[in-house]
């Protein structure tokens, strides 16, 4: 290949390429391994009450061993005590790591905190669900990106006739959770069905099916946004999806894309090397009507570079979507 061809940096790139998408997949297991992790400290927890209660009761009142200490006026063995000092230490750590994870500034090249995840999942239903929790944003963003959509679509200049305006809202990561609420919020306005072919949605790097689809079926579950039932990730799998794709029942002939949403058309773009971008309908690629897979490897800039969450609008197919939903792609 030329020296300096976008090829020879495709072929460099490929092994980070690889890592990341290994890493990716190992953190799509966050799900399966809190649920094991909670087992676990709920059985641990269970264990150190049932040895509190039972085990000193057992023992006779004289069968105190050297070291014991009284517990209650019942004596306790040595080994109960230690696990109880175990226990209790096991707990501090995990409290100190979750409050640490919330409250510490982001390192250097980072513009979260660790577990800022946590914090917009915390805050986007209303306060109404979790009263002593932080002030819900979709109170807030979801009448601001309505307002903005029915004041372009029916807005004009002064003195001017009115001209056709259609909307294209791009919506990343959470900010499509937003906007499928903006929708839907938009779908009470009498005269939406009028304008409904005039908007249009663009997601990237979503997590609508895979968690908020099967946590909130009732909200945006298969149902209400007409995608594809998820299943949940394996743990024992190299691909933690690869059961979903296989056992995701497809209809002989896809209804047409967001045909339950209140939107004309949509498209989402998700990569394998995003940890935290999922497709939207389904994991399947045959016969799909709303995913597209978006190139990991970004040649476009100075450097060459792996793409994961971020930057999805610097990839080819971000623009090939925007100008399909815009109208202003090229014929071919």
């Amino acid at each position: 290949m030329p020296a300096g061809s976008e090829a020879e940096l495709v072929a460099l790139l490929r092994p980070v390429r690889d890592r990341k998408r290994a890493l990716a997949a190992r953190l799509h297991l966050v799900e399966p391994v809190t649920g094991i992790v909670a087992a676990a400290g709920f059985l641990a927890l269970l264990a150190t009450e049932i040895l509190t209660v039972v085990v000193p009761r057992l023992l006779p009142a004289d069968a105190a061993a050297p070291g014991s200490a009284p517990a209650d006026g019942v004596t306790a063995p040595p080994g109960l005590l230690a696990w109880l000092d175990v226990s209790m230490a096991g707990w501090a750590g995990v409290a100190v790591i979750v409050l640490a994870g919330l409250v510490l500034r982001p390192t250097p090249g980072r513009a979260t905190r660790p577990l800022a995840i946590v914090w917009d999942l915390a805050c986007f239903l209303p306060r109404a669900g979790h009263p002593l929790g932080a002030p819900c944003y979709t109170e807030r963003a979801v009448p601001e990106v309505c307002r903005r959509v029915l004041w372009w679509l029916d807005g004009r200049a002064e003195g001017t006739p009115p001209r056709r305006r259609e909307v294209v809202l791009a919506a990343h990561s959470m900010g499509t959770v937003v906007a499928i609420a903006a929708l839907f919020s938009l779908a009470a306005h009498p005269d939406w069905s009028a304008r409904r072919d005039r908007v249009t949605l663009l997601s990237f790097g979503v997590q609508v099916r895979p968690y908020f689809g099967r946590f909130f079926p009732e909200i945006l579950g298969p149902e209400v946004l007409g995608t594809q039932p998820c299943l949940r990730p394996r743990l024992w799998s190299a691909d933690p999806w690869l059961a979903d794709a296989g056992a995701t029942p497809l209809p002989p002939e896809p209804a047409s894309p967001a045909a339950a949403l209140p939107v004309g058309r949509w498209i989402s773009l998700w990569r394998a090397t995003d940890p935290l971008g999922f497709p939207a309908w389904s994991n399947r690629a045959p016969g799909n009507p709303i995913d597209r897979f978006a190139d990991e490897i970004d040649t476009s800039g100075y450097t060459g570079a792996v793409g994961t969450h971020g930057e999805y609008y610097r990839t080819r197919q971000y623009h090939d979507a925007l100008a399909d939903l815009a109208g202003t792609a090229l014929p071919g």
